[in-house]
């Protein structure tokens, strides 16, 4: 069956199957809200300045809900999510605003780690201090690492670290992750620019950039 819609006085086809103008769920509604409070709580701690971060929910339908580009994250609300394919990176609406430059990054991760509902990117300075100068981040002996995968504080941790590349590809993001053998931290940092930080929910993805920021923060 072939659907018949008019936008702006032009009559466009479509199969059933295919919604041009996509929603989010009661629950992805719900999950986008606190989300968006989580991108408001980034920029109160200084880890998103200016219009820097951005945030991300895998949806239903091959659906990703990523952050719009050139906002504060002090204003980020719910109708700051713009739908993107999981499966090409584009743009699913019509004349929608253009969603992050960076969710390249976002869809990479959630295509290679089955666990991620949500990725949050910012930039906490002390990360980004030390990931300019350290040739690897590797952390034992805080408590604080069973936030970020280990099972104890003697465990020795590595953060996956690589270079901040100056074309994001979705191709070009997934090869980066695919070739790193450990994401089980579900964090990575791009180097000398911020920090992507996954989870089954926003509070989790948080948690794990937090801990991050204070090993960053605290550790010689």
């Amino acid at each position: 069956m072939i659907l018949v819609f008019s936008v702006r006085g032009r009559d466009l086809t479509v199969s059933e199957h295919i919604n041009p103008f996509p929603y989010p769920t009661p629950l992805e509604v719900v999950l986008l809200q606190e989300l968006a409070a989580a991108g408001r709580e980034c920029y109160e701690r200084g880890w998103c300045p200016g219009t820097a971060g951005n945030f991300s929910l895998r949806g239903k339908r091959s659906l990703s809900w990523v952050s719009r580009t050139s906002i504060s994250k002090a204003q980020l609300s719910v109708r700051d999510f713009v739908p993107v394919s999981l499966e090409t990176g584009d743009p699913v609406t019509p004349e929608s605003p253009r969603a992050s430059l960076e969710a390249a990054v976002h869809l990479a991760i959630y295509r290679l780690s089955p666990d991620a509902r949500v990725v949050v990117h910012a930039h906490p300075p002390y990360t980004v201090a030390r990931s300019a100068v350290d040739a690897e981040f590797l952390f034992r002996g805080a408590e604080i690492q069973k936030a970020l995968g280990a099972l104890s504080h003697e465990e020795s941790l590595s953060i996956p670290l690589i270079a901040n590349p100056t074309k994001l590809t979705l191709a070009h993001m997934q090869r980066e992750l695919e070739a790193m053998t450990n994401l089980r931290p579900g964090v990575i940092v791009l180097r000398g620019h911020g920090v992507y930080a996954w989870g089954e929910s926003p509070v989790m993805a948080l948690d794990r950039l937090e801990a991050l920021e204070f090993l960053c923060q605290t550790s010689t």
